[in-house]
């Protein structure tokens, strides 16, 4: 009877002692590999010592320069989906991407949504992280802008779902898009292992036992004490620091922006850190197709293949009936110019002959790139291109400092209105530019894009969702501002603003040949001019030949063009580039 009275009693202190539990499952507390681990070479802690490793250190700041790709929620569009096992890996590999690719343009946001689509390891019920790096070595997975993020409205894991872009007339599958995959993924466990991982070879995915007091973390070194942590949630560890004597890791969460330290929290390394050393996992991106990948499979019977049509010719990119750009030339339009503006004080012999942001000293400054045209057609262009080029500018006035974000394109096609702006139907760049001075905009962690018009409300100002599947507007999210707002015409002025303060958004023609694009600098020879289309505008340069061009960031896709990018020859006014207005806002610090 004693011994029984003792065990009870055991058992109470020892559930007294473990952490209270709020969040649900979102991965099983190890990950298990379908055919073991894929290791080919040597891993970093059988060749690095630890003692050899600095005290503090983060992929967020390696000498100046950030290569963590920007911060995403999982919780949302519209409901909840726990998919903490495929962000938290898909954000991990994506930074090793920017790593492996020394941070070039453009950077690489791997689809989360393509692996809810196709089940590789789970699903919004939860899943393996496991199951994704083996889906990037056997098939690979494209980028955001073949397929933006929807939670919970998952498709079948068809060409369509995996990479599309929409017209008027319904979506489309591209076949010419990127696949991005691993050659090899494991298992890593312990802080010495962990450490020698990230500091050789980039961010790792962990397992976490995300508790209550996790969950309403808002800053600092966290530590919790728990007998029997239970691994119920996925995160990225990017680093590593010391506060005192207190070493903790640096952890991205996948809960928004407004969650903890900028949507990262820091929590106590060695110990009291709800089993965050016990199971985490890494692969190593390739860009080439590696030898394990499962082969296309052929046609049992050769089908001839239909004539090929354009882009044009299908529908797609933009539709011509429907201008993205609505301005009224007549009315007085909005403008607050407070101080001298570039051209006013910088002559064209001031500026260097080729000069772009999306490479200064070897730094790119710009946001990853966007597709207006996902999950449907929407002619939001104006949103884009400003939210874009100032998503830029705060990232240049940071000395690149800090995680890059992209601004919520959604909130201004729900809210703006001055100017004859219809949301999906188009809209005024600097009627945009002036609604942010008035209001501020959240980054994209709390408004998701979803191509159509939603009321102007706080909730879709700035939401998340509760595994209850109730959402809710939340109240703290990260506010953007503009301080001074206007608009240039002319090589000069607009070479001048792009220099001295940063990107800006520009307005041009659109016509059949640039909707077919594929390289090179684009010279059309129709005349065209008109309100058709909005762009950002991120620089210029000479090409070998001698011809003068433009730099500018479409919101097409990174299928479209050079990588989602284009050339444009500079000084003719092609398709009315320099005199249908370049419109640029500069940040409110």
């Amino acid at each position: 009877m004693r011994a029984s009275i003792l065990l009870v009693a055991a058992f109470v202190a020892v559930a007294a002692a473990l952490p209270m539990q709020s969040h649900p499952t979102c991965r099983p507390p190890k990950n298990e590999w379908a055919n073991g681990e894929l290791v080919l070479s040597p891993r970093p802690h059988e060749y690095l010592n630890v003692e050899d490793l600095p005290d503090s250190f983060t992929w967020g700041n390696v000498n100046g320069v950030n290569y963590l790709s920007e911060r995403r929620n999982q919780h949302g569009p519209e409901s909840y989906c726990g998919s903490c096992w495929d962000v938290a890996t898909t954000n991990a590999v994506s930074d090793r991407i920017a790593i492996l690719r020394k941070n070039a343009y453009p950077p690489v946001v791997l689809s989360a949504q393509v692996v809810l689509n196709c089940g590789y390891g789970g699903s919004c019920g939860g899943g393996s992280a496991s199951g994704v790096y083996e889906a990037l070595n056997k098939y690979g997975l494209p980028d955001e802008t073949c397929q933006a993020y929807a939670g919970d409205i998952a498709q079948a894991c068809k060409d369509v779902n995996i990479c599309e872009t929409c017209g008027s007339s319904g979506c489309t599958a591209i076949s010419n898009f990127t696949m991005y995959y691993v050659s090899e993924y494991g298992t890593v466990r312990g802080a010495d292992k962990m450490k020698a991982e990230i500091f050789a070879r980039g961010p790792i995915s962990c397992g976490i036992d995300a508790t209550a007091a996790l969950e309403a973390y808002t800053g600092g070194v966290f530590s919790e004490f728990s007998v029997l942590p239970i691994i119920n949630h996925e995160i990225s560890v990017v680093g590593w620091g010391t506060n005192g004597s207190t070493s903790y890791w640096i952890v991205r969460n996948s809960w928004g922006s407004f969650y903890g330290e900028d949507g990262f929290f820091r929590i106590k390394m060695g110990g009291d850190n709800l089993a965050i050393e016990t199971d985490c996992s890494w692969g190593v991106p390739t860009l080439t197709k590696p030898s394990t990948a499962a082969p296309k499979v052929a046609a049992p019977v050769p089908v001839p293949a239909p004539a090929a049509k354009t882009p044009a010719e299908l529908g797609l990119y933009h539709d011509l009936s429907r201008p993205g750009v609505r301005i009224d030339r007549t009315a007085s339009r909005q403008m607050n110019i407070v101080s001298p503006q570039p051209f006013e004080f910088l002559s064209v012999g001031d500026l260097p002959a080729s000069f772009d942001w999306s490479n200064v000293n070897n730094t790119n400054y710009l946001p990853s790139p966007r597709n207006q045209h996902i999950p449907q057609y929407c002619g939001s262009c104006w949103a884009h291109a400003t939210t874009s080029a100032l998503s830029a500018r705060y990232f240049i006035a940071n000395n690149a400092q800090g995680i890059p974000f992209n601004l919520s394109p959604q909130i201004l096609i729900n809210c703006v209105t001055a100017n004859q702006t219809q949301g999906c139907n188009g809209g005024d760049p600097l009627a945009a530019y002036a609604w942010i001075a008035v209001n501020g905009i959240h980054d994209d962690t709390g408004t998701w894009y979803e191509a159509k018009n939603l009321p102007c409300t706080d909730y879709y100002k700035c939401h998340t969702c509760e595994p209850s599947g109730k959402c809710n507007a939340v109240p703290n999210c990260l506010n953007f501002g503009v301080a001074q707002f206007g608009e240039i015409v002319g090589e000069a002025a607009m070479k001048a603003e792009i220099f001295a303060r940063g990107p800006v958004a520009v307005t041009i023609a659109v016509t059949t040949d640039l909707i077919n694009y594929t390289g090179g600098v684009f010279h059309d020879t129709t005349g065209a001019i008109g309100d058709d289309h909005s762009v950002m505008l991120t620089g210029w340069g000479v090409d070998n030949s001698g011809t003068p061009y433009w730099t500018i960031v479409n919101s097409w896709g990174t299928y479209w063009g050079e990588t989602g990018a284009a050339r444009i020859v500079r000084g003719v006014n092609n398709l009315g580039i320099e005199s249908q207005g370049a419109q640029w806002a500069t940040p409110r610090l």
